[in-house]
């Protein structure tokens, strides 16, 4: 990979970290990321492209055999079938093929629906990372925009519900931070604030940088084919290890869907600010209900 977009993708908070599993995830997600606003179908299609990859990368560490070539329908279903995807995983794959296959015909851009996407391939990537480390870890999306960014589409009809989605990623990162350290509130907002701040920065970083990201990805996809058979040599004694991380990975996408569900509740019943006050936290107590 070239230093200058490696950089840049391994800065990524939401995909940086794929870069140990398969670089073109890193590469996919984060570019779908800096495309939700200026291009939401470019976003769409590059979140469709995330999602078929990772079916296949999951196919060939499970053993789940696939004719060739295989549509991203029929990698989910060989991966539904093989007992690999179920719940909130095997809904979010769907979500991913179908906007995007839309978009790649249509041109009917969403933003908000874009945002949605990119979120499901952070949780798709989150899903695998547990599932082929066994960690079991959780981490909460940073949305690339603040809900009141002059970058936003200002003109787009749906912007109020951007911002009511930005905002509920943004009570989600508090949540999760207060769930994994003794941080007080204010402290976790702070925080929850900075790392929207620099995944903003990263986005026009890379938008920026989208001549030389295009080219790394076209390399990357040239050897992605002797990468999966080094994976799957790799982990050719692991299937049943994997095949026992599959129930626990899963169950944390669900919750995590169920969390968000449940913040967007909350943010959309009557008299409810938007802001990042008036979360759950982990013990179930609340926090305080600070107006913004």
């Amino acid at each position: 990979m070239a230093p200058h977009t490696s950089d840049i993708i391994g800065r990524s908070l939401n995909f940086g970290y794929l870069i140990r599993h398969d670089p073109l995830l890193a590469y996919d997600g984060a570019s779908a990321e800096s495309y939700i606003f200026e291009d939401p179908d470019s976003s769409l299609i590059r979140s469709r492209r995330f999602a078929d990859r990772l079916a296949q990368i999951v196919a060939g560490a499970l053993r789940v055999s696939l004719p060739r070539p295989a549509t991203l329908s029929r990698k989910i279903e060989a991966l539904q079938e093989a007992k690999a995807i179920s719940g909130a995983v095997l809904r979010a794959f769907e979500r991913v093929r179908d906007t995007g296959t839309d978009a790649a015909h249509d041109r009917a851009g969403d933003a908000y629906v874009a945002l949605r996407r990119v979120h499901d391939c952070f949780e798709l990537g989150l899903w695998y990372h547990n599932l082929a480390t066994g960690q079991n870890i959780g981490r909460a999306f940073v949305p690339p925009r603040t809900p009141d960014s002059p970058a936003a589409p200002v003109d787009d009809p749906r912007l109020t519900e951007i911002q009511m989605m930005l905002a509920a990623f943004g009570r989600r990162i508090v949540a999760v931070e207060l769930r994994t350290s003794a941080d007080a509130l204010e402290r976790a907002e702070a925080l929850a604030a900075a790392l929207t701040t620099a995944q903003t920065t990263l986005a026009g970083e890379l938008s920026a940088s989208r001549g030389d990201v295009d080219k790394v990805t076209s390399r990357l996809e040239e050897g992605f084919e002797e990468r999966l058979a080094a994976r799957r040599h790799a982990t050719a004694g692991r299937r049943a290890e994997l095949e026992s991380n599959i129930a626990e990975a899963g169950a944390i996408a669900e919750r995590d869907y169920q969390d968000l569900d449940a913040v967007l509740h909350r943010l959309s019943a009557p008299k409810s600010p938007v802001g990042v006050g008036n979360f759950q936290r982990g013990d179930g107590s609340r926090g305080p209900d600070r107006a913004r």
